[in-house]
């Protein structure tokens, strides 16, 4: 069972162990294996790990978007595997006082019901669109616009034919997300804020879970 949403002291506790794990790979090429005392590290969740450089720029992201594993081990997983993001060069020991670590908490991704624009607030929800191998994931805010189209742009970026969308065979599914990030490089730690102005919508059945996905996306 799930401790609910975080508390910013418990954020803080989150990014603090991402950056702590994250030097330890780049350090030390080792990972950590000692659990912090918290419950949500046991628990299953859905996690993005983005790493920035200070002036903003996208170093890595990476993520489990389906509560498959504990957060301990997706953490650990994450921050290591961002360090040698193929977007940018492998982080060096003289990088790490130079990035910001952002930590998005999934809620479980539930079926968007027809018509998506109606079920899907891009604001406030995230969203995943599969179609046999191709997939994509878009976060909360991610796209600055209506619906119908932030359903487009998806399909865009999992190369997905405007076509198909509604064919049946294409699946898509909604989530909320807790993010916490690094103001500054080890700097104070704040919370993003994801807005709908609307009311809650109603969602499906649960999503399956395949293995993890690299969000796709361009640099900031």
């Amino acid at each position: 069972m799930n401790s609910g949403k975080l508390s910013l002291k418990d954020g803080e506790l989150v990014i603090r162990f991402v950056r702590k794990a994250i030097e330890e790979w780049v350090k030390n090429n080792k990972t950590i294996h000692d659990v912090p005392q918290h419950p949500f590290f046991n628990e299953r969740h859905g996690i993005l790990l983005s790493i920035y450089y200070a002036d903003g720029r996208l170093h890595g992201r990476i993520g489990y978007p389906y509560p498959i594993k504990s957060a301990f081990d997706v953490l650990v997983r994450c921050a290591m595997s961002v360090c040698q993001d193929p977007r940018s060069p492998a982080l060096k020991t003289t990088d790490i006082a130079n990035i910001k670590s952002e930590v998005s908490i999934l809620s479980e991704p539930h079926a968007v019901l027809r018509p998506l624009e109606n079920n899907f607030l891009p604001a406030k929800e995230g969203l995943i669109i599969v179609r046999g191998a191709k997939h994509a994931m878009m976060m909360p805010g991610d796209f600055d616009g209506k619906p119908v189209e932030a359903v487009k742009e998806i399909a865009k970026q999992a190369g997905i034919e405007n076509s198909l969308i509604n064919d049946g065979l294409t699946k898509f599914y909604k989530f909320e997300s807790q993010t916490f990030f690094e103001t500054s490089p080890n700097g104070k730690v704040g919370e993003k804020e994801h807005n709908s102005g609307k009311k809650q919508l109603k969602s499906g059945k649960p999503a399956k879970k395949p293995a993890k996905t690299k969000k796709k996306g361009r640099h900031k």
